[in-house]
């Protein structure tokens, strides 16, 4: 990380907000040359917290005619480096745009400003919307909604409803000119219900990684909030019985949200930084099922569904506990709280000792999951990192994710260079098994190069150059030439 010169956008962008909205010098800057991965630390030579959608259009204006590189950011807690700046650019603070615009109960659809949290969404639902709920990320609460919809994350409702970025109801953007665009219905009424049925603009901006423009408001769905929720905990002592159960609940169409964390996770929850070993008679994967009803029958007729699909699975010789209540073992081991409820922020990960997360997270066929993970499982372990994944299904089961999760010592370079060809590894191993890295990290586009269609590589960079002359808006993001 080196010392940057003043750019010549800087003075235009301090008169232009004022100098309480603007941030120079390069001990000042610190706080936005990183983020918690791998990634190499690199210093804008500004950073500017806009308020509304006009200080977008003139930050965006200034850059444009200066042909200095933009950053995003809100919370910088991705951990793809996607919020790692371009060295000597311009970092947009997007985290004092954080209204809530509107909850519409009747509709199902809430619209944000993007640096709007999940903790603030949960809050103003909780506080005064009682038929609808939305779906939380398995991350910090502190992180916007906006950018986990953008990159098409995951959540709560996504083993039955899909990634988030199927969620998407409209959006506003502007863009590297200056100019502001909406999508979805929004473009013509009053209502963001929904993309149908104009030509679906949205696309431009779902997981192009702030290469097209500035997201400055998106809607979001929201869900039927049902009178009855609760979790229990399936302990499965080898992988392939947890695959083979995924598959079954999956297709049910009953059941809200399954996700699986390999057994190191329990062991960080309980303090221990790095575990080496399972222990015998140890479950090797950890499922969480969140079932939910209007009815008390409903419930039980989805847990006797539940126990025929566990009857099924231990019938072909997988060993299955059985499920236990969620008080059971937040009662018995308090620091499994924070997988009661999501939002959380998961500290065993957020705030490990060495202060480095990481991770190579994709989609891919359920097909291809249990070789998947296992030869990067392998990979893993032939680094000396413990196997750690997460692991749920998506849409009913069309899909599912296979995240390698990650804890460093972020200030040990020998480390640090050991998680870097860890994690190619596993870039190759995801693809060669179908996967797809979704929050694609820049230094992994290179390795998808040699892999994307020709002509849809080329379209990719027509998009571009069209939407972005002057390649402003993260450059270093997305780049396959």
């Amino acid at each position: 990380m080196t010392t940057t010169a003043r750019n010549p956008a800087t003075t235009k962008l301090i008169d232009t907000l004022g100098p309480d909205r603007v941030v120079v010098g390069d001990e000042a800057l610190r706080r936005f040359a990183e983020d918690p991965t791998e990634c190499a630390p690199r210093l804008p030579a500004v950073a500017v917290f806009p308020t509304s959608v006009g200080d977008v259009q003139q930050i965006l204006r200034i850059a444009n005619e200066t042909k200095t590189a933009v950053t995003v950011r809100v919370t910088a807690m991705n951990i793809g480096g996607l919020a790692i700046p371009h060295a000597g650019g311009i970092v947009v603070d997007l985290s004092r745009m954080d209204q809530i615009v509107s909850v519409d109960e009747e509709d199902m659809v809430a619209v944000v400003e993007p640096g709007v949290s999940w903790a603030a969404l949960k809050s103003r639902l909780d506080a005064s919307a009682q038929s609808v709920v939305v779906s939380y990320p398995l991350a910090p609460p502190e992180t916007s909604v906006a950018a986990c919809c953008l990159l098409d994350g995951t959540g709560t409702l996504t083993m039955r409803y899909g990634s988030m970025g199927d969620w998407i109801g409209g959006i506003e953007a502007v863009l590297a000119n200056g100019e502001v665009v909406r999508t979805g219905a929004a473009a013509v009424t009053q209502h963001w219900y929904g993309r149908a049925a104009l030509p679906d603009l949205a696309g431009l901006f779902l997981n192009w990684q702030g290469t097209t423009g500035i997201v400055t408001k998106l809607a979001v769905q929201l869900w039927p909030k049902r009178r009855l929720r609760t979790r229990v905990f399936i302990p499965v002592h080898e992988l392939l019985g947890g695959i083979a159960l995924m598959r079954l609940l999956a297709r049910t169409g009953l059941f809200d949200d399954l996700g699986g964390l390999t057994w190191p996770a329990g062991r960080m929850l309980l303090g221990i930084d790095k575990p080496r070993a399972r222990d015998k008679g140890e479950p090797e994967i950890l499922f969480y099922l969140d079932i939910s009803a209007d009815l008390e029958f409903e419930v039980m007729m989805k847990r006797a569904v539940l126990a025929e699909a566990i009857r099924e699975v231990r019938s072909k010789g997988h060993h299955i506990d059985d499920p236990i209540p969620l008080d059971a073992i937040t009662d018995v081991n308090p620091e499994f709280k924070p997988l009661a409820e999501f939002p959380a922020r998961l500290g065993f990960l957020i705030d490990n000792p060495g202060g480095g997360l990481t991770w190579v997270g994709t989609y891919g066929p359920m097909s291809r999951l249990p070789e998947g993970a296992k030869h990067g499982l392998e990979i893993m372990e032939k680094h000396g990192f413990p196997p750690l994944i997460v692991t749920r299904p998506m849409k009913g089961g069309h899909y599912c994710v296979l995240r390698f999760v990650i804890t460093f010592a972020k200030r040990n370079a020998a480390e640090v260079e050991r998680v870097r060809a860890c994690n190619r590894e596993l870039i190759q191993v995801a693809l060669d098994h179908g996967f797809m890295t979704y929050k694609l990290p820049p230094w992994a586009a290179p390795e998808l190069a040699a892999r994307i269609h020709p002509g849809t590589r080329a379209l990719i960079a027509r998009v571009r150059q069209m939407m972005d002359p002057n390649r402003i808006l993260a450059p270093d993001n997305l780049r396959f030439d």
